[in-house]
């Protein structure tokens, strides 16, 4: 009954003043559009067009995201989202502070991890290199509601991207703490390339004092990964990487039909850290699926909020045109 009333209120205004109806309609789309803008960049506990490729607890209720525009391409590359129990959650863009105009905006960022015993500082990674260029893992600070970048580091180098060829795509990064100035860092490359079949590991050691990375160069540093996936679904044995309490390495293995889906993604576990060891991660041979998702591309997993009951794990998703959702999972049922 109300539209039909306001369906009579406009016929009436424009049989008496037709300039002024058009001027009405014209403020209605105005404040409509900024409405839905708004929505769209909050987020309003929908969906999020630019979608998650990394992820990272902030605090209990709040995660620091990033999302993989590349360099050249507008848009956000870091986000915050947070979490209030029985209110939808709230999403709002994190600005660089202090980006060198002689560097490029970070590109196709694909992870993120916390630096363990750290005030809210995080190490997000690019993919890899794009014509020998990019290649970067950025130390950052949220600070003030944006995001200070404390140093620019670099990612190993073994095969570049290019138009002829596919090479080094990081899609996880996860830290361990090894003592009060080093962290393990670990890097997922994805796998399903002609170059990289399977997902491989990689990890060096990062010092917070001099701020220098270095990457282990010795023989046997590097672990192949052995996801639980069909070749007929899952294209990549890693699109994320998360270390729990446990000192458990979880990954995510996805596959894709095309950026319309169909999706499919698989969390597993693929080992255990000991950072007493001169290879820090214990594969697990036969690793089991622990959750099995259909209809979403997940990118990102991390420690869920404690007061949400029963959550065991945070997933967020990259669903190319249908944009990305994050969502807390049950504990496994398998």
């Amino acid at each position: 009954m109300g539209f039909r009333t306001r369906s009579k209120l406009f016929c009436w205004s424009a049989s008496l003043n037709p300039g002024f109806t058009k001027n009405i309609l014209i403020l209605f789309l105005i404040v409509f559009g900024i409405a839905s803008c708004k929505c769209a960049k909050k987020n309003c506990g929908g969906d999020l067009l630019n979608g998650y490729s990394g992820m990272a607890q902030v605090d209990e209720s709040s995660y620091i995201v990033v999302h993989d525009y590349k360099s050249h391409q507008k848009g956000p590359r870091f986000g915050l989202v947070k979490f209030e129990k029985d209110k939808n959650y709230i999403y709002r863009t994190l600005p660089i502070s202090n980006l060198n105009k002689n560097t490029a905006p970070p590109g196709d960022l694909e992870s993120i991890s916390s630096i363990p015993k750290s005030n809210q500082e995080f190490l997000a990674a690019e993919s890899g290199y794009w014509n020998k260029t990019n290649g970067r893992i950025f130390h950052i600070q949220i600070e003030n509601n944006r995001v200070k970048i404390i140093k620019i580091l670099n990612l190993p180098f073994t095969a570049d991207n290019n138009k002829q060829e596919e090479g080094d795509n990081f899609e996880g990064l996860a830290c361990a703490s090894l003592d009060d100035t080093r962290v393990l860092l670990i890097l997922g490359e994805r796998g399903g390339s002609p170059r990289y079949p399977r997902g491989i590991l990689r990890w060096g050691t990062y010092n917070l004092f001099d701020q220098k990375l270095t990457w282990d160069n010795k023989e046997n540093t590097t672990l192949t990964i052995r996801s639980p996936r069909d070749r007929a679904h899952f294209k990549r044995d890693t699109s994320d990487l998360f270390i729990d309490d446990e000192k458990n390495l979880w990954a995510v293995a996805t596959g894709d039909a095309g950026n319309n889906g169909p999706f499919r993604s698989v969390i597993y576990k693929i080992g255990t850290i000991d950072i007493s060891q001169r290879v820090p991660v214990k594969i697990n041979q036969r690793p089991k699926e622990e959750w099995i998702i259909d209809g979403f591309k997940i990118e990102t997993i991390a420690r869920p909020p404690k007061f949400i009951p029963g959550s065991s794990i945070m997933i967020g998703t990259e669903d190319e045109n249908y944009g990305g959702v994050i969502r807390p999972l049950l504990k496994s049922q398998f």
